[in-house]
């Protein structure tokens, strides 16, 4: 006899109760947004809770080891290239564009993992990567359609404002590090893995 009954099968209610759940299932995985994914892991998530100095750094160790100094450094290295690209008799040219377009993407695309990455294990870190992602996903993509209307005063803006979101980057940075700095720590050698891609 098997463990379902004779012969091993399913009473005819149990398999439409299975089929429905399947149905269910099947349904809110379609409702599984990108926002609503961002949603929960920002707002409905594990508040962050008192824990020792230790466990902290192991937390924070593990958000820049597996991909967060990834994501720091390109948002670094991204804002470092647009400034050389800076300077007070700016006009926006064909060659201008070709050159400052792909890092105000840049810019925005890193700032969009903000949301899927999971957040730094400490308060002062993640507030100042949630203010790069929020700003640099804005003001990216101002930064691209300024270009392509080749609306000078909008650019500047723009550049500004992901100067601004560059700023919280490398705060976040310094925050980060000031948890794990260790000279002996392996954190610190070799190139930065990039995190895995959400699932969007």
């Amino acid at each position: 006899m098997g463990v379902f009954g004779l012969g091993g099968a399913l009473p005819p209610a149990t398999v439409l109760v299975i089929g429905d759940a399947h149905a269910q299932l099947r349904t809110q995985a379609q409702t599984v947004t990108p926002a609503s994914q961002a949603s929960f892991r920002q707002v409905l998530g594990m508040p962050d809770l008192p824990v020792p100095a230790r466990m902290r750094r192991r937390q924070v160790h593990a958000w820049y080891r597996l991909g967060g100094r990834y994501l720091l450094d390109r948002a670094i290295a991204y804002d470092d290239a647009l400034q050389t690209l800076l300077n007070p008799d700016m006009r926006i040219t064909p060659e201008l564009t070709a050159r400052m377009r792909p890092l105000c993407v840049d810019l925005q695309i890193i700032g969009s993992w903000e949301p899927y990455y999971f957040r730094v294990p400490d308060p002062a870190a993640q507030d100042s990567w949630h203010q790069f992602g929020v700003t640099a996903v804005s003001e990216g993509r101002r930064c691209a359609q300024a270009l392509d209307r080749a609306d000078l005063k909008a650019l500047i803006s723009a550049v500004t404002g992901l100067t601004l979101a560059a700023y919280y980057a490398t705060d976040a940075s310094v925050q980060v590090k000031a948890v794990i700095d260790d000279p002996l720590d392996s954190v610190f050698t070799g190139p930065p893995v990039q995190p895995a891609q959400p699932r969007l």
